[in-house]
């Protein structure tokens, strides 16, 4: 099968606790990255995540940040094998 131009190559499990450190949930971005320097472009992408996260947190106060990224095959080999609870 064809990889559509825009299905997410990438992902990043992020853990939510609150202030006090309690876990909340897990939950996943996907992404595609793109672009002629594949590196260049995750690290874009990466960025990007942690300053959304950071802005969240800072608007909620809770406690944000990725716990694994890497290729979704990765990731959805990793999440299935360790028990992830993705919300």
């Amino acid at each position: 099968m064809n990889q559509r131009f825009n299905e997410p190559t990438h992902s990043f499990i992020i853990e939510t606790k609150t202030k006090g450190g309690e876990h909340l949930c897990y939950w996943r971005i996907d992404q595609s990255v793109t672009g002629p320097n594949e590196d260049e472009a995750l690290q874009r992408v990466e960025n990007q995540v942690v300053r959304h996260l950071y802005s969240v947190a800072d608007r909620t106060g809770l406690i944000l940040w990725v716990t694994l990224s890497g290729t979704v095959d990765t990731v959805d080999t990793i999440v299935k094998n360790s028990g992830y609870e993705i919300s």
